[in-house]
């Protein structure tokens, strides 16, 4: 697909080199724009499963990256359980036809894949990355850059714990082995709890993920995560992206066996602290050349569905804005254009996120009692009698979040405002795309 190349070509700093990072910085310097991204981990990745949703395929087609798309492990239902009993409740499955007005098949993949992906597109286009590398200053008065620190944030009184299990292990067990390469995500909802899992495939061993053993001896993996309370875990337990804790920190003995057994088949789990953050105003400074964008602008629930999809919509959106790029003055105009693009989108999303969280997490009552009850009637009825009427009402559910397109929005919104005139401002751009 052809990208159009920035008129005036400018230097852009990119602090954050995680998902948001990778995919800005090849935006950017696709766009011609000469991009360095500093990263202050060093680059080791934390092996957790991404949900790619539709609007995110479409993008990641789009630049190039059909062949190992077709590789990943398709999505096509949800399956409702009760943590404490193991009862399934009900299903959520998406139809072919709708999927294909959404413009995008919905897919898992490992984050180390994605990671990969990203990384080496933007290396494709000429991006420095460099790890190990903690911004600690800021001077818009020269040559921009940024100062850090610790985001104000609130606990939320809840971890996230993601095991990654040998998808051979799960085979030997008989009540694991079918979930173990189900095109699905099944999901156990509890009392201010829940757990949910997907396979991922190793992109480097097979030419689909339904084709013969993996090339080099690795099996596929399978992603499980818990949303758990604080309460029920010692206090003060070590916690980050790159931090593991022992499986038994967890007593999950009286919730639903398969639960416990398939997060303790690995000794060790990513720990993650939620916390809530407030909403950011701004992503953009006074000058025009200081811009959030991501998890920076607009944190997530961690592991959610829109979490990758979000932060590469932002790279694409801005990617495409300055291809647009004539003069210094123009830079304000096109940044803030950028937020307005994308803000509204993204709180649309966020408070979805939170809504799909409150449903799967429910405690004990009348409000349980209707929403089992309404999943009942979906397992009853199933999706191949629904009529017209449902069809409809699943795609208008879809169509704000999968048949989004990113990069048709951006031109839509440069077609519209792009032609009204620059506004004055200096030269380089700095873009903080990940929190600290």
């Amino acid at each position: 697909m052809y990208f159009p190349q920035a008129a005036f070509k400018i230097d852009v700093l990119i602090v954050g080199g995680g998902i948001g990072g990778l995919a800005c910085a090849y935006a950017l310097g696709r766009s011609g724009h000469r991009v360095r991204v500093l990263e202050k981990t060093d680059g080791c990745q934390r092996g957790a499963g991404v949900r790619v949703p539709p609007n995110l395929t479409k993008i990641l087609v789009e630049w190039g990256l059909g062949s190992q798309m077709k590789k990943c492990q398709a999505c096509r239902k949800t399956t409702f359980m009760s943590l404490d009993s193991g009862e399934v409740l009900g299903v959520l499955e998406w139809k072919e036809d709708v999927l294909r007005e959404a413009g995008g098949q919905f897919l898992l993949i490992g984050y180390d894949e994605l990671y990969q992906m990203l990384h080496r597109l933007a290396l494709s286009v000429g991006a420095v990355i460099t790890f190990n590398a903690a911004v600690t200053g800021a001077d818009l008065a020269t040559i921009p850059s940024v100062y850090l620190a610790n985001d104000t944030a609130a606990d939320s009184g809840h971890t996230w714990y993601t095991a990654i299990v040998p998808i051979e292990r799960m085979i030997r067990d008989p009540d694991l082995e079918k979930w173990a390469h189900v095109p699905q995500w099944p999901i156990w909802m509890g009392d201010n709890r829940c757990s949910f899992g997907f396979p991922i495939v190793c992109l480097q061993c097979r030419t689909s993920f339904y084709s013969s053993p993996p090339l080099h001896g690795r099996e596929n993996d399978y992603s499980f995560s818990l949303y758990w309370p604080d309460t029920d875990v010692p206090t003060g337990a070590p916690e980050g992206w790159n931090v593991y804790c022992p499986t038994s920190i967890l007593d999950l003995s009286s919730y639903d066996d398969r639960v416990r057994r398939l997060f303790n088949m690995v000794p060790t789990a990513q720990r993650v602290k939620y916390v809530l953050r407030d909403r950011i105003e701004e992503w953009v400074d006074h000058s025009g050349r200081m811009v959030l964008i991501g998890e920076a602008a607009h944190p997530l629930l961690p592991h959610s569905t829109h979490g990758a999809s979000m932060a590469v919509e932002d790279a694409e959106a801005l990617g495409v804005l300055m291809s647009r790029l004539r003069s210094r003055e123009q830079i304000p105009q096109l940044t803030e254009g950028f937020q307005e693009l994308r803000k509204k989108r993204c709180e649309f999303i966020h408070h979805g996120e939170l809504s799909n969280a409150s449903l799967t997490t429910m405690r004990p009552g009348e409000g349980r009692d209707m929403r089992d009850a309404g999943l009942r009637e979906s397992l009853e009825t199933g999706i191949e009698h629904w009529d017209d009427g449902a069809l409809r009402d699943q795609w208008e559910q879809i169509e704000e979040g999968f048949a989004y397109h990113a990069r048709e929005a951006s031109e839509d919104w440069w077609r519209k405002w792009g032609s009204l005139g620059d506004k004055s401002g200096d030269g380089e751009l700095v873009i903080k795309v990940a929190t600290t």
